[in-house]
């Protein structure tokens, strides 16, 4: 009987229902605390991700500005090299540099200027081999001659290929190159390098015989004095005697 009552007293519990305000009043007290951790999660997120990328802004000046002291070192590195390498020798290290440099410095010239260039060059490469030997720098004569008979090798063989094509001033700056070549290898000869019997040598003389003559025939269709004439005389004996580069010289001397 008892416990007819107790059973009954509990399914009149059931019946009971809270009141509104307190189911929402226990809700809040449940869920806030969670909700105020999310949002507090959200925050300290946004928070870290604000730091990364404030950390990553200052690493990536950082190494743009390591970059730009990098880039900056080379270009002091190489503009010093570049300087350098002008001092150099046939033989030396840099001097591939320097040869570099002055085929770029050929490429901006005008193809009318190219042949000037050429002995201007090999002018260049007479007198590093004239410093090299008065220096005495033994090492160094080897290269040195290798490199001058390359080049007067190149200019001989773009002269052939010019000749007909140059006029009087272009055959004058060519005749003044030749000149200057042709004193340092009388220098040479003083210190015991003689250069006038090389293959080179022989092949330059060959090529100025066609320039030499139509020279001459210039200079006998203009008016001449006697002592022009005497000139022109000894002009041809040269040329006759197969002294080109000689003929030349005096060609350059009467058109003065």
């Amino acid at each position: 009987m008892e416990e007819t009552k107790l059973i009954n007293k509990l399914k009149g519990l059931q019946q009971i229902k809270p009141r509104k305000d307190w189911i929402v009043l226990t809700k809040n007290q449940i869920l806030n605390p969670y909700v105020e951790t999310l949002v507090i999660r959200q925050e300290e997120k946004k928070e870290t991700i604000g730091s990364l990328k404030f950390f990553s802004a200052i690493a990536s000046l950082i190494y743009q500005k390591k970059l730009a002291y990098a880039f900056a070192t080379l270009l002091f590195m190489m503009i010093g090299m570049f300087g350098f390498a002008q001092y150099t020798m046939p033989g030396d290290v840099l001097f591939s540099v320097k040869k570099l440099t002055e085929q770029s410095q050929t490429a901006l010239v005008s193809q009318e200027d190219q042949l000037k260039n050429n002995f201007e060059i090999a002018s260049r490469r007479l007198d590093d081999l004239t410093q090299v030997v008065k220096g005495n720098r033994t090492q160094n004569i080897a290269p040195a001659i290798k490199e001058f008979q390359a080049s007067i090798s190149e200019a001989t063989k773009n002269l052939v290929a010019s000749i007909g094509q140059k006029d009087s001033q272009s055959i004058k700056d060519i005749a003044q190159q030749i000149k200057k070549i042709e004193e340092n290898k009388k220098e040479l000869q003083t210190y015991g390098v003689d250069l006038e019997a090389t293959q080179e040598s022989k092949d330059l003389n060959d090529a100025l015989a066609p320039l030499v003559q139509r020279e001459i025939e210039d200079l006998e269709k203009t008016t001449l004095t006697e002592e022009q004439l005497e000139t022109i005389q000894k002009i041809k004996d040269l040329y006759a005697e197969g002294k080109y580069s000689d003929a030349l010289e005096e060609i350059l001397m009467i058109n003065k």
